[in-house]
This record gives structure tokens, C-alpha cells and sequence, in this order.
């Protein structure tokens, strides 16, 4: 966070949410894993999210389901 504060990122990858939160509040711009997912099936070089959500969920990734979820549901594709 210090470090994107100094090189005045544009954008800050996290996805721990006290993180993201002091980040935010911090005035920084904040995008997590499952933002990356989705802007990458936006742009059509993920084909399958909710096969991605799956993947990351079978490799043990620690991931919020609501999250998953509400992002299935608002890119209109079955829930998991």
C-alpha cells in the first residue's frame, strides 16, 4: 500500500479486506482476484467464469462465495 501510494498507482491488487479497506480509505483504488476474472471474461480472454470460480475454489484459494455469487449473478451465468 506505502508502495502504490509512492508510485501513485492507478490501481492496487489486493484482496485481503482490511487491506482493501485502509486502502480505500486512503484514497486509492482498489481491485481484487475476482475483479481481474471478471474484467478478463469482459474482454472474452476467459471464456467460462464461473469454470474459473470453480478452479480457484478446487485449489484451495481462499475466496468469499457470496462474492462469487453476486459476481455470477450480476455477469448473468448460473450461480455455483
Amino acid at each position: 500500500m506505502l508502495l502504490a501510494k509512492e508510485l501513485q498507482a492507478d490501481l492496487l491488487l489486493m484482496d485481503e479486506w482490511k487491506g482493501r479497506r485502509m486502502a480505500t480509505e486512503a484514497g486509492l483504488a482498489v481491485v481484487g482476484c475476482v475483479g481481474i476474472l471478471e474484467e478478463l471474461y469482459r474482454r472474452g480472454e476467459i471464456k467460462d467464469l464461473r469454470q474459473a470460480y470453480e478452479e480457484l475454489l478446487r485449489q484451495g484459494i481462499r475466496v468469499d462465495v457470496r462474492t462469487l455469487q453476486n459476481s455470477l449473478k450480476n455477469s448473468n451465468l448460473p450461480s455455483l
